[in-house]
């Protein structure tokens, strides 16, 4: 079963107000992990929660959604949009919007918002290991797999490239900043 990009969503972005909040990552904040070959979050007492049974609310943070029937989930406003990455406050630089059209800008911010990463591949279909959501463990990773680390964590940025009549367009969305920028890639076009 893959993860829900909701709840994948409200971890990051608990994980990042925190992260961003203290300016150093916290041993107890609850950590990305794949156990048994699900991804979920582990916490500092040892519990394992899979995304999938994951829920969170602001007065009992997170919790599993099996377990606890009378508590609200405030990530479900999250599922009707099926978004992984939350692309806050979009800038589009000027190179962008002189050779593409709103309509082209549009489609690129819905495919990096869903998942899809262009030339670094698709969210779900990447296979990321417990080792690459661990902060120490970091050799040198291609795109896509960083780009499915660093959703989990919503501690870095993530980077989609794509190729639109000819031009290579990357679409970033920083860690912490709410904010996505569309711009122009010099290189040439990845896909």
């Amino acid at each position: 079963m893959p993860a829900k990009p909701h709840i994948i969503r409200i971890v990051a972005a608990e994980a990042r107000r925190q992260y961003y909040a203290l300016r150093r990552p916290r041993a107890d904040l609850p950590r990305p992990r794949i156990w048994e070959g699900e991804i979920g979050v582990e916490f500092d007492d040892g519990r394992f929660i899979p995304y999938a049974d994951l829920g969170y609310h602001d007065d009992v943070g997170f919790f599993r959604l099996s377990e606890e029937s009378d508590v609200v989930n405030q990530a479900a406003p999250f599922a009707a949009s099926g978004r992984l990455i939350d692309c806050g406050q979009v800038v589009v630089t000027t190179g962008v919007s002189l050779r593409l059209t709103g309509e082209e800008i549009g489609q690129l911010l819905a495919r990096h918002a869903g998942g899809d990463f262009g030339a670094y591949g698709e969210f779900y279909d990447l296979d990321v290991s417990d080792e690459m959501l661990r902060e120490e463990a970091a050799p040198p990773q291609p795109p896509g797999l960083v780009n499915k680390v660093n959703t989990l964590t919503g501690l870095n940025p993530i980077v989609s490239a794509y190729s639109v009549r000819d031009h290579a367009v990357w679409v970033i969305t920083e860690a912490g900043e709410k904010q996505t920028t569309v711009l122009i890639y010099a290189g040439s076009a990845a896909d």
